[in-house]
């Protein structure tokens, strides 16, 4: 995973601890450093978009060190996160050295989407300065010359955001275990890869000029189908599918005395991608950058027991993962 996300405290173990926590949060490559001749190397040296540092450092301030790493990368985007900074450095930060978020260390669970929004904004602007687009994805049909306009989806950038996400909303209970119940299954299913836009991304891309305007989604969807197939090196084709078949059995075992009912359930896990497209129409002047998310399903299950216990309590265990269908 590539480092674009640099965090910068002069404790290293709480710079190592921020920086775990924020690539769990954020699904981002996240490098530390404890010293601000490391921090600049780490800047000039990898792709590095979002800095997170702390003001009160005893070589150079948060102030001080982002003015060094904006003179390696202009276009950097720099977060104070700090416990001690007094109200006047808060203002010089984010006034007239700017920076472009403020946060406290007491709020550190909104610190990743602060650095999510950094790090989209970073891409924003570098699409902007970006000559000519990564390849065109769709073109709408002029079939109404006189009342509609052509709108040009283009592709700017493409990343993974999340390589394993589960939807919580998604568990299903495939087996339902009683005392003294048993269950014998023999399965037989076919996974696919697929690549879907995500819901909410799907209205943002959706645009009805004067009712003339073809739907582009599943266009789009179909293009950037083959732009994620060709990323994923390991898959042959979007559309590859596999087969296989197994032969289970599930029952409560005798360790399990205390357990009512055990619910066995599954969820699909996806791939979140992030897409920046740009959006320009041939009437409405300048183009317009749009954010979408995509939802690459894999070829396995997410797995786990939910217990219900006889004195009325409920347990949940993860699993793991198996590439295959339980039904």
């Amino acid at each position: 995973m590539t480092d674009e996300v640099l965090i910068v405290d002069d404790q290293e173990s709480a710079a190592a601890r921020l920086a775990d926590y924020i690539r769990v949060a954020t699904g981002l490559g996240v490098v530390y450093a404890s010293d601000p001749a490391t921090a600049v190397e780490l800047v000039r040296s990898s792709p590095i978009k979002v800095a997170v540092l702390d003001q009160r450092m005893p070589e150079k301030t948060g102030i001080e060190l982002s003015v060094d790493l904006r003179t390696v990368n202009e276009h950097l985007r720099v977060i104070m996160f700090t416990g001690k900074a007094s109200p006047d450095e808060v203002a010089e930060a984010a006034l007239r050295k700017g920076f472009n978020d403020v946060l406290q260390k007491g709020n550190v669970a909104r610190l990743g989407e602060a650095i999510f929004e950094q790090y989209i904004s970073y891409n924003i602007e570098v699409a902007k300065r970006i000559q000519f687009p990564l390849g065109e994805l769709y073109r709408t049909p002029r079939q109404y010359h006189i009342f509609g306009p052509r709108i040009v989806y283009s592709l700017l950038d493409l990343r993974p955001i999340h390589e394993e996400y589960v939807d919580e909303n998604q568990w299903q209970t495939v087996i339902h275990l009683t005392r003294g119940q048993e269950e014998k299954r023999s399965s037989s299913w076919t996974t696919k890869y697929s690549v879907t836009i995500e819901r909410q991304s799907q209205e943002a891309l959706r645009v009805n000029i004067m009712g003339r305007i073809q739907d582009p989604v599943s266009q789009i969807q179909s293009s950037l189908e083959r732009t994620v197939s060709n990323l994923q090196k390991d898959v042959a084709s979007i559309e590859r599918t596999a087969t296989q078949t197994r032969e289970l059995i599930y029952k409560l075992s005798t360790e399990d005395l205390d357990v009512r009912s055990r619910h066995i359930q599954r969820a699909p896990v996806y791939r979140q991608w992030v897409a920046l497209l740009r959006v320009e129409c041939d009437r409405c002047g300048s183009p317009r950058e749009e954010r979408i998310v995509l939802d690459e399903r894999l070829p396995v299950f997410a797995t786990r027991h939910v217990d219900f216990h006889a004195d009325g309590q409920t347990v949940t265990y993860k699993t793991g993962m198996i590439g295959a269908e339980f039904l």
